[in-house]
């Protein structure tokens, strides 16, 4: 006969937390990623382009698609599409080179003085 745990959630703790230290080691382990642009003859052709990295979304009407590919793999990825027959062009995404952050350009005073004269 099984024996009755008294607290469910302790039980419960017990039994996952291998599981939560596993999960909490890899969360700092992110693949990093890199959009590509890659531009078609055809949109229904963009369907194979399934097997270099996964599609974010497709444009019928300019003909494009935006893959996500591990950023180490880029490079070699831009050549096998490129060389594919129904591609027009393909290039990367420069999002991840770029500065996010911002320095305070305008100071609280010169906030306040435009308010007060409306522009």
């Amino acid at each position: 006969m099984a024996a009755v745990v008294a607290d469910p959630v302790a039980a419960h703790l017990k039994l996952n937390q291998h599981y939560k230290l596993k999960n909490n080691e890899e969360d700092h382990m992110f693949i990093k990623r890199q959009g590509v642009f890659v531009w078609v003859k055809n949109i229904k052709n963009g369907r194979k382009l399934r097997k270099f990295g996964h599609i974010i979304t497709m444009s019928k009407r300019q003909r494009y698609v935006l893959l996500y590919v591990n950023q180490d793999e880029v490079e070699d990825t831009l050549e096998q599409i490129q060389k594919l027959p129904f591609v027009v062009k393909a290039e990367p995404s420069y999002k991840p080179f770029i500065r996010t952050e911002f320095q305070k350009v305008k100071t609280d005073e010169t906030k306040e003085k435009e308010y007060r004269y409306g522009f």
